[in-house]
């Protein structure tokens, strides 16, 4: 089966590589750093700086990685203050912004590397390991490689 990747996930791939990125096993810390984002370690911020992703230093490391790759999906594609803008416009951007972590913090490229246990749970668990997110993160970027494996198919 030949599977058809999104626009997203092109785009993903081709900054991943432009960055050198190849492996599940990257930083967030060496991501920032190539993309020229400060990380800042603090419960709440005091002043919202652009270039900066806040991050509380209390949350699993796991936690803190998703939300990273969430604040980056606004960072990278995003402009505007959400202040001003009409309540379903924020809705969707912050819908996109989601759908946007799962493939940040977990390619389709890479993915596609990724040995799959026979078990869906264990599938779950592997990811989530290998991708250093959380078993409910992995289950939703798996849930949705799900669907696009399906419209595939559905295609040819």
């Amino acid at each position: 089966m030949s599977y058809r990747t999104t626009p997203l996930e092109e785009g993903i791939k081709n900054l991943y590589m432009k960055l050198g990125i190849t492996e599940p096993e990257y930083p967030i810390e060496e991501l920032a750093v190539k993309l020229n984002i400060y990380i800042s370690y603090q419960k709440k911020p005091c002043l919202q700086q652009r270039g900066t992703i806040y991050l509380n230093p209390y949350l699993s490391s796991e936690k803190q990685k998703e939300l990273f790759f969430y604040e980056l999906s606004h960072v990278l594609p995003h402009v505007g203050i959400q202040l001003f803008m009409p309540k379903l416009f924020k809705s969707l951007q912050e819908h996109k912004a989601n759908y946007i972590a799962l493939h940040l913090a977990i390619p389709t490229f890479m993915l596609q590397k990724v040995n799959f246990p026979l078990y869906h749970e264990d599938a779950i668990a592997n990811v989530a390991n290998q991708f250093k997110v959380t078993t409910e993160f992995s289950q939703k970027r798996l849930h949705e490689y799900r669907n696009q494996v399906n419209q595939n198919l559905n295609i040819l």
